[in-house]
């Protein structure tokens, strides 16, 4: 994933790496993912690396999205790698889902036991959906 992050020509490049690298094999291989990857195959001189910030992607789902009062949506339930964007639609999905259970709750058509379906629903997806293609994309 490559994007403009400032007006002035600074991007943001994300790429998977396998696990056991340390900092400075990954700083090491940056250079050839660069060349390979990117339209017009950059080498080094071609442009000025200002950081770079390695992390280990994590793919986890809450136990529960509701524990009484208090309801977890999007990253605060469950997250995944960047790749493909499905973090992101998740999580406004869930808030989509929360918010029409509220309302719900709000104008007397459902009972409080609709945020027991809004939890199950975005776990399903996330288990059956969401958490395979997301593994998939880091491969």
């Amino acid at each position: 994933m490559a994007s403009r992050i400032s007006n002035d020509g600074l991007w943001r490049v994300t790429y998977g790496e396998p696990n056991g690298y340390t900092r400075d094999e990954l700083i090491a291989r940056q250079p050839e993912k660069f060349r390979v990857m990117l339209p017009g195959n950059p080498t080094p001189e071609q442009y000025t690396l200002v950081n770079i910030s390695p992390y280990k992607v994590h793919q986890r789902l809450a136990e529960s999205m509701r524990v009484g009062r208090f309801m977890l949506a999007a990253d605060a339930a469950h997250i995944c790698n960047p790749m493909g964007g499905l973090g992101l639609t998740g999580g406004i999905v869930d808030v989509g889902g929360l918010y029409d259970c509220l309302v719900g709750i709000y104008e007397s058509k459902a009972g409080e036991e609709i945020l027991n379906t809004y939890c199950a629903v975005p776990r399903a997806k996330y288990n059956d959906v969401v958490n395979p293609i997301s593994s998939e994309n880091l491969v």
